[in-house]
């Protein structure tokens, strides 16, 4: 709370402004490396961002309510959580770019879903990873833009390698878990770096038959 108090006393009024007059108020405060980069590189389309948040989200929405509804975490339970990311985001990124600190919602995101399902941890779990986590790597990916920002690099570039690296973590996990399960899943993870064009780290047949036998002893 003090952190949304603080940004909307001192900070609201530039935001609300900037909120209703994007494109003056950015030709007023741009300063030298918005307009290099704006002379030379194009932005990334924002429905480049939409159809990533639609996606994601559907995704999530299945985890949640598919699998026999193990994670414990009802629809509205998922769109709490969303909520509470979008709309600490600004306010924790404000504090952050003056103060050099985060305010994070870990705790926050513990104790709305524990009051709400006591005695359910994969719920508590799913509903932090939704509320917190999502904020975090919001926070993160801004960081990097920023760095990228100021170095000059194509935001088109920034975008790609912040999609690609998500994408190689998870190949290397599924090629884990595959392998763990005793599923020839090196096979279907070939196939996914050959389609990405991405370089995968992949188990070969011996590391996956020597980490299922270890499983089975």
């Amino acid at each position: 709370m003090p952190s949304i108090s603080h940004v909307a006393l001192f900070e609201g009024k530039t935001i609300w402004h900037m909120w209703r007059k994007t494109s003056s108020v950015k030709d007023q405060f741009g300063d030298v490396h918005t307009r290099i980069m704006n002379k030379n590189y194009e932005a990334v389309p924002q429905l480049c961002f939409h159809t990533i948040l639609i996606w994601t989200f559907g995704l999530s929405l299945y985890t949640c309510e598919r699998f026999d509804k193990q994670f414990q975490l009802p629809w509205w339970e998922l769109l709490l959580a969303c909520a509470m990311a979008f709309f600490f985001t600004l306010p924790v990124e404000v504090i952050q770019a003056t103060t050099n600190l985060q305010t994070g919602l870990s705790i926050i995101t513990e104790l709305v879903i524990g009051y709400i399902y006591p005695g359910r941890p994969l719920a508590n779990v799913a509903f932090k990873t939704y509320g917190y986590i999502s904020m975090h790597k919001a926070l993160g990916f801004i960081e990097d833009f920023k760095l990228g920002h100021y170095m000059k690099i194509q935001p088109k570039s920034m975008f790609i390698v912040q999609l690609a690296g998500p994408i190689d973590l998870l190949i290397t996990s599924a090629t884990q878990v595959c392998c763990r399960l005793g599923v020839p899943g090196h096979v279907l993870i070939m196939m996914f770096s050959t389609m990405l064009q991405l370089p995968g780290k992949l188990l070969d047949h011996s590391e996956c038959s020597q980490t299922t036998a270890t499983n089975q002893e």
